[in-house]
């Protein structure tokens, strides 16, 4: 069989998961699986132990870690806190709203946070701030878009880590690491660019409303706990690449740059957030991990997984 007809049947299989998993509500990573399996044993004929070696352990391990930890974040209200004081700040210039909020999306997705509850608590907010000023919506969920996107592209953001490991996965080990922050850069100033245009074209500059904007109330224990242990994580991937850029000739910040792994310092965060009982962790890992998109993604990429192995 050759590499083409491969090619073509992986996207055939592909397609016809994407089209029955919309057709039935079933998750297209489920589907995924089976013709995996059915490709695996009836066309390239082989084991079923060997078809599951190929399920992306790295990068299933490493959303779910993420999610998990951002989940305290949603649960104690630290995310919607640190939204309703940069939306606060910018009551004495109300223009600066839609940009606030645009940074503030993108901040949140590129550290990791999960995009389904970023939107919940902050697009509402917004949507209801642009009916009272009579500005077009459209300067929201343009924004929102643009933000979820370039966000979830960053090192540590959701996408970022699905795609290095999949660079990992697939025999590109390293060069992820090169070409992410190059993506991510590019990104980052097309959607900024596309942002400046949809604010000035749907009216985001008129914005008024600085009377609708209350001040958050102060911040709870658990929050500012929460606070501290984010900043800490968040510290734990930015020194070490300062230093290491800064003092190149030291092995040990190389080291400590190539140590401080999401898994590794996520999981300390979880261990920590669970120690000062941020939240109760069965109910943050049922309800913030979006199991949904870890079964959708683990059972995609096994399919091509398999076809790529041959």
């Amino acid at each position: 069989m050759t590499g083409l007809t491969i090619c073509i049947i992986t996207v055939a299989a592909l397609a016809i998961c994407i089209i029955l998993g919309q057709k039935f509500n079933v998750n297209i990573g489920v589907l995924g699986l089976v013709a995996a399996s059915v490709l695996g044993i009836f066309i390239f004929h082989m084991r079923p132990s060997e078809i599951y070696t190929y399920w992306p352990i790295s990068v299933v391990l490493q959303m779910i870690i993420v999610t998990f930890f951002y989940g305290f974040a949603t649960v104690t209200g630290t995310a919607k806190y640190m939204a309703d004081w940069a939306i606060y700040s910018a009551r004495k210039c109300p223009a600066l709203l839609p940009v606030i909020f645009f940074l503030v999306d993108f901040g949140m997705m590129a550290i990791g946070i999960n995009p389904g509850a970023v939107t919940v608590f902050l697009v509402p907010v917004f949507i209801e701030i642009c009916y009272k000023s009579g500005i077009s919506e459209m300067v929201v969920l343009t924004g929102h878009s643009l933000a979820l996107g370039a966000g979830c592209t960053s090192p540590i953001g959701s996408v970022g880590i699905i795609a290095k490991g999949l660079f990992d996965m697939f025999g590109y080990e390293g060069q992820g690491a090169v070409l992410l922050p190059r993506i991510w850069l590019n990104f980052v100033i097309v959607s900024a660019i596309c942002f400046v245009g949809v604010y000035f074209i749907f009216g985001g500059y008129k914005m008024k409303v600085s009377g609708d904007v209350q001040r958050p109330a102060p911040a709870t224990p658990l929050i500012k706990k929460n606070l501290v242990l984010i900043v800490v994580c968040v510290l734990l991937f930015v020194v070490p690449i300062i230093l290491s850029h800064l003092a190149p000739q030291v092995a040990f910040f190389g080291t400590l740059q190539n140590g401080m792994d999401v898994l590794m310092v996520y999981s300390i965060g979880i261990v920590l957030a669970v120690w000062m009982k941020l939240g109760d962790e069965k109910t943050v890992l049922k309800e913030q991990v979006p199991w949904s998109t870890v079964l959708l993604v683990g059972g995609c990429a096994t399919l091509v997984a398999v076809c790529s192995a041959m």
